[in-house]
């Protein structure tokens, strides 16, 4: 088995451990994602679990811990976001739930960490700034740039340049703007030993909460 093949597996067993957490924690009233990086095979992924696998759950923690980056926090956003104000109702009496129904119009909490990257740390600061829900975790270093690889004759050397800095409307630029959580918890790799997540924890369980138990 090659490296990245034991990478991919350690992957999937991290989240599969973070699903239970957070099913256990919120004695399985609460939906997780993780979204790995900025991109359309995860879009994909984060719709399908929401409306699929959580589809009855009353909120969903999402979390882009380790997230490399890539173009979609507007996607994310507008999925995100949405009242349910109507429904369809059959005429034998069977409620078939309330509109939108392609997007998650439910509460969410965020986990961030210092390693959410590039559009991987746009997306919690529009997080915060639309005021989707409470944020736990570490700081965000703010690297909201549009970074494209240059060519080099060297084929093992690789150079990543800053070609587009996203700003705000009023001209604040996102790179360099740290991001702080509402709920502070600082990565500590000591946890993982212990088989314990202090920043998915304080997301289910510590106020501000976004849903009551």
């Amino acid at each position: 088995m090659s490296i990245a093949e034991q990478g991919t597996l350690a992957y999937k067993r991290w989240v599969a451990q973070r699903r239970a957490m957070v099913e256990k924690l919120s004695n399985g009233r609460l939906g997780y994602v993780h979204v790995a990086g900025m991109n359309n095979p995860e879009m994909q992924k984060v719709y399908s679990e929401l409306l699929g696998r959580y589809a009855q759950k009353e909120a969903a923690v999402v979390d882009v811990r380790f997230n490399v980056g890539g173009f979609l926090h507007d996607q994310l956003i507008d999925f995100l976001t949405g009242e349910r104000h109507s429904g369809l109702y059959t005429r034998n009496g069977v409620d078939l739930g309330l509109s939108p129904i392609n997007r998650w119009a439910r509460p969410t909490a965020l986990v961030q960490d210092a390693f959410s990257y590039s559009d991987g740390s746009i997306f919690p600061s529009y997080y915060k700034r639309e005021k989707l829900g409470p944020i736990a975790g570490a700081r965000v270093p703010g690297t909201g740039t549009a970074v494209l690889d240059i060519p080099q004759i060297e084929p093992r050397l690789e150079l990543g340049v800053a070609q587009l800095g996203f700003r705000t409307k009023e001209g604040t630029f996102f790179e360099n703007t740290e991001i702080v959580p509402d709920i502070l918890i600082p990565t500590d790799p000591n946890f993982i030993t212990e088989g314990r997540d202090p920043q998915l924890e304080a997301a289910v369980t510590l106020p501000p909460s976004f849903i009551q138990f």
